[in-house]
Formats: structure tokens, sequence, C-alpha cells
């Protein structure tokens, strides 16, 4: 049993060095290695069709993303929007009339859907809309969405002059500043996109699609079968579909979008429980197409990392079952073998280094730059459990119901105490000074560590906070 459980905790430090030293691999690369110029003149004479699913989204917020699309420099004339709804007919209705009136002055196509029998979530009410596409792209936005005026001549004149297929802009927090949950949000995301995008591309490989703020060729999107409605999210699919069919994804840095990220801790946490729920059932699903992408090993390798991220921090649960299981054997499982903790701890700070650099390079002072580097590992080990539920239903083949994120006024009524991330982190506090009296000291030492983000979190909650 102790062997057992040793080479598991050995093979989860493996494959959380792997993870830490890919994403910090490509942090130096967004550093170091000169960008491909991207310099071509813009064009407005594609026609592109605008998709908005809407869910339970505040009437003003749409409108609001609607009047930024109007505002676009390119001729209305080559634009479609269209919005597809899932609410019920009445509130459906009044929004249809609130749009029509702001657009009634614009040369702008304009496709007004509401689904009677909204099912397969956001992906089968865009799969819907994909019946209704006159254009020769797809640009996809939240209700929330933001868009910089040359933001639509900027999309498709990267993918026309680069070969792409699809491609990604430039994303960004609106609300970074709201509170300081908003905050570390904005920098993790940040950081994310320092490696996730720019690094990647700079490294010559393909990256996620992502399923706001992004466009893609309709033809490319019909031909492979749009999205998949079976899972709850529907941009990850959607990579695996891409890349498996060697359609290249790139970003656009040029194309400025701003989103409405998470105001409260219960909004954050249904948003990652359904973000890990979808991962995996991708993993899972398309397996078999990954594998047999005609991309590099490396990135097939990469992409699978990416799409287990949630299950890779989960993996951290293991120091603690080995904290555990110390107490009951009366022997430290924790005192890894030297040189597992050299390349941990090495690969560890390296990771924590790039991180704590992207914080900086976003204007950051050192102390606040530490603050969010601390809240955000509090955060996502708090999230543990969360990731743990979701990854035990895509196992038992159970659906994680699909719920929109609260956005715009609705967004601080989604407020809850954090009473199951209370209690866990009072017993790991307990186990603490439990395993300190046995002088179990690197044991002790995982207790304390994971007692304080739960502790952190749920205060916060308490506080009303977050």
């Amino acid at each position: 049993m102790i062997f057992i459980l040793y080479a598991l905790l050995i093979l989860s430090v493996i494959g959380i060095i792997t993870y830490l030293t890919l994403q910090a691999s490509y942090y130096f690369i967004y550093k170091f290695k000169k960008e491909k110029s991207f310099d071509y003149p813009l064009i407005k004479n594609k026609r592109v069709s605008i998709i908005i699913p809407v869910k339970s989204e505040p009437i003003e917020v749409i409108e609001e993303a609607v009047m930024h699309i109007l505002r676009q420099n390119y001729p209305m004339k080559f634009l479609e929007l269209i919005v597809i709804s899932d609410d019920p007919e009445e509130e459906a209705l009044i929004l249809e009339k609130n749009l029509r009136r702001i657009i009634s002055n614009s040369e702008i196509g304009f496709v007004f859907i509401n689904r009677s029998f909204p099912i397969g979530g956001k992906a089968g009410a865009l799969n819907e809309a994909l019946k209704h596409v006159n254009g020769e792209y797809i640009l996809l936005l939240d209700a929330d969405a933001k868009i910089d005026k040359n933001y639509v001549a900027e999309m498709i004149s990267f993918i026309e002059f680069n070969n792409y297929e699809a491609a990604v802009s430039d994303i960004n927090p609106k609300n970074a500043y709201e509170n300081d949950l908003c905050e570390t949000q904005a920098v993790s995301w940040n950081f994310l996109k320092k490696t996730l995008f720019i690094g990647r591309q700079k490294a010559g490989f393909s990256i996620p699609f992502v399923g706001t703020c992004s466009a893609i060729k309709t033809d490319v999107l019909r031909k492979i079968g749009g999205w998949d409605d079976q899972i709850i999210i529907d941009d990850l699919p959607l990579t695996i579909k891409l890349l498996s069919k060697g359609y290249k994804i790139g970003y656009v840095k040029n194309a400025k979008s701003f989103i409405e990220v998470p105001k409260t801790y219960k909004s954050f946490k249904l948003q990652q429980k359904r973000w890990a729920y979808g991962g995996l059932k991708t993993a899972i699903r398309y397996f078999k197409d990954l594998f047999y992408a005609r991309i590099p090993i490396r990135l097939k390798i990469d992409m699978f990392l990416y799409l287990i991220q949630y299950q890779i921090t989960m993996i951290n649960l293991l120091f603690v079952v080995a904290a555990i299981s110390s107490i009951i054997l009366s022997t430290d499982l924790l005192c890894l073998p030297p040189i597992f903790s050299v390349i941990w701890n090495i690969s560890l700070i390296t990771y924590v280094l790039c991180y704590f650099d992207s914080i900086r390079e976003e204007n950051y002072s050192l102390v606040r730059a530490v603050i969010n580097l601390g809240r955000g590992s509090a955060i996502l080990i708090s999230l543990i459990p969360t990731f743990l539920i979701a990854s035990i239903k895509v196992l038992l083949g159970k659906n994680v119901e699909w719920k929109v994120t609260p956005k715009g006024k609705k967004a601080f009524t989604y407020h809850e105490i954090a009473i199951i991330e209370s209690l866990i982190g009072h017993l790991l506090l307990i186990c603490f000074f439990y395993s300190m009296l046995l002088r179990l000291y690197f044991a002790s030492l995982a207790f304390l560590v994971f007692s304080i983000p739960f502790i952190y979190t749920s205060l916060k909650t308490i506080f009303m906070k977050w």
C-alpha cells in the first residue's frame, strides 16, 4: 500500500513538473523570442456574421455589446448580427424590440432567434445560429463583450493574410479592478495569455480556440460539423476538431476585446466547475482525434495537458492523502528522494518567477504582485474539491448543469459563504497541529500549506468581499 501511494506521488510530481516546465518554456519564448511582424492592410469587404448567444443576460449588457458592434470601422452592409436567445418568449420579445430600435438607423443585417426548446446549451444555440449564417466569416461574441473600432477588420485581415482558418483576439478583463477577486483573475489571465497564446504562436504552434472574441471561416466550421453540443463547453472540442484536421488557429494581438470576469467566488466556482468538467470530457471524447492529429508531438502533449489542467491541479490532493497516511502509519511519507525534491523546487520556483515577472510587467508594485501571487494560489487550491466533483461526474457519466455566469447588475447577487472550504481548512489545520505533535514535519507542512488557502477563501466570503 505504501509503495503504491509513493509511486502515485512520484508520478504526480513528474506530471506537475512537466506541466510547469512547459508553461515556463512558453513564457521564456514570449519574453525573449522576437515576434514575427504582422503588418498588412486592413480588409473591409468580407461578409462577416457576428453571433451573440444569450441566456439570462441583463438587457443593458447586451445593448452595450451591440453598440460597440455598430461603432466598428467596417462597412455595416458587410456585417450581419445574429442574436440567438434561450430566454422565455416574453423576455426574448423585449430584447428583440430593444435591439431593433438600436440598429434601426444602421445598414447591418439582423437576425433574432428565440429557441423554443433550448437543448445542447451554448453549443446547441451556436449550431442553430450557424443555419442562418450568410457571412464568409463568423465572429463569436459573448453578451458582455466590448470590441475596439477596428476589431472586425483586424481579425479578418489577420486570418486572410496569414493563411489561418481561425483566430482568437486579445481578450482583456473589463472589470479587473472591481474587487481583488477580479484583479487576481485579470493577473492570471494576463499570464496565461502570454503563455497560452503569444508564447505558443512565437514557437510556431497553433493555439486553443476560445468561445468568445474569436473568429473562424464559415466553410471550415461547416466542414468539421459545427460545435459538439454533447459537451458542456463549446471551445475545447472545437479546438481539437480544428487541429485534428490540420487547420491553424492564430492569435491577433491588434484586435482588442474586453469581457467581464466573475465578481463573486460562487460565480467563479460555477465557471471553473464547468470548465473542469468540459476539459476532461473533451480529453476523453477526443483523445483519439488528438492522438492522430497532424500536429507536432510536443503540441499534442501540450494540448492534452491543457485539457486536463484542472485535473493536474487536483493531483495536489495526493500530498494531503500522503500526509494523512503519514499520521496513520507514523512514517513521514512526504520526505521525497532528494533528486525529486530538487527538480520539483527548481520547476516550481521557475514557474513562480515567470508568473511574478508577468505581474510586474502589468505595472503592479512589488507588494501588490506578491499579494496577487499568493491570492491566486489560494483560490486555485480552494477550488480543488470543485475540480474533484466535476471530474468524478465525468467518469461516472453524470452531467453538470449548464448555467450562465451572472454579469452586470446580477453578478453581485450571486453570493454565498464558502462553508465547505471553511470546514476543509479547519480540519487540515487540526491535522497540522496533530502531525507536529507526532514530529511528522513534512506532513505537517503539507497540512499547513493546504489549510491556509481554504481558510482564506472562506473568510473572504464570510466578510462579503467575494
